[in-house]
């Protein structure tokens, strides 16, 4: 499993868009045709996990996609994001950064 935010980089008051993919080895067909759910989260710089965030994304397929709306509240810093395939266990992990 792979999942990508379009940017590394996002400014407070934006939408920050991240897609995914979710393959069994060289299973594409099977892949292709499968309901997946993913659990999505979101964690802060300082690693607490931001749960308004938290969602269970319903797919069909291999991709997947996500917007975080980031508020011009959030702390500028280093925020990661989480992601679990519910029935096999896979994660993935990736990270962005909000700037003012």
């Amino acid at each position: 499993m792979e999942i990508f935010p379009e940017s590394q980089t996002i400014n407070q008051g934006k939408r920050l868009t991240v897609t995914g993919k979710v393959l069994f080895g060289s299973k594409v067909s099977a892949t292709i045709k499968l309901g997946q759910v993913v659990n999505f989260r979101v964690y802060e710089p300082g690693g607490e996990e931001l749960e308004w965030f938290r969602d269970n994304i319903v797919f069909e397929g291999a991709d997947f996609q996500f917007i975080l709306p980031i508020s011009y509240s959030e702390k500028p810093g280093i925020y990661s994001i989480v992601v679990e395939h519910t029935v096999t266990g896979m994660k993935a992990r990736t990270a962005f950064k909000v700037k003012k």
